[in-house]
């Protein structure tokens, strides 16, 4: 039996403000507080979480107008997956195939800034995926959280 899409265990609306994130930083805390996520998982979905936010707040927005991020969380008990799906209004922008691979072996004084928070999504999400829908980015990142 397959699971369909569950209603999100987590809704949380975020302005496109860097302070923001110490409230994405205690939301996701209860969250993984309360569906038990493993410290391994929990530190890897919140450092991507975190990054992929930042991004969209530095980087999305054309203007400087207030402007809204969507976060759910959604768990899926029988799996123990956690998917989050981030929602902007910012301009269309796929990480997951706009941002290269950065030079990890570089000089940290010439290595060009940014392309570290894909990195990290592409090494710690078991998936990733991003679509483009009614104006809107979604990128969603699933993270199989164990037994």
């Amino acid at each position: 039996m397959t699971e369909g899409p569950a209603e999100p265990t987590l809704r949380l609306v975020l302005k496109n403000d860097s302070f923001e994130l110490g409230r994405l930083r205690t939301a996701f805390d209860d969250f993984a507080d309360r569906h038990r996520i493993p410290d391994q998982a929990r530190f890897h979905l919140q450092l991507c979480l975190e990054e992929m936010v930042l991004n969209v707040i530095t980087y999305g927005f054309d203007d400087d107008a207030e402007h809204e991020i969507h976060v759910d969380f959604e768990v899926r008990i029988d799996s123990r997956t956690v998917i989050v799906n981030i929602l902007d209004d910012g301009r269309r922008f796929d990480p997951l195939t706009e941002v290269p691979q950065p030079e990890l072996d570089a000089e940290l004084e010439g290595r060009p800034v940014g392309g570290l928070g894909v990195h990290f999504v592409r090494q710690f999400m078991d998936e990733a995926s991003y679509r483009h829908e009614r104006g809107k980015n979604r990128l969603t990142l699933t993270k199989n959280v164990g037994p």
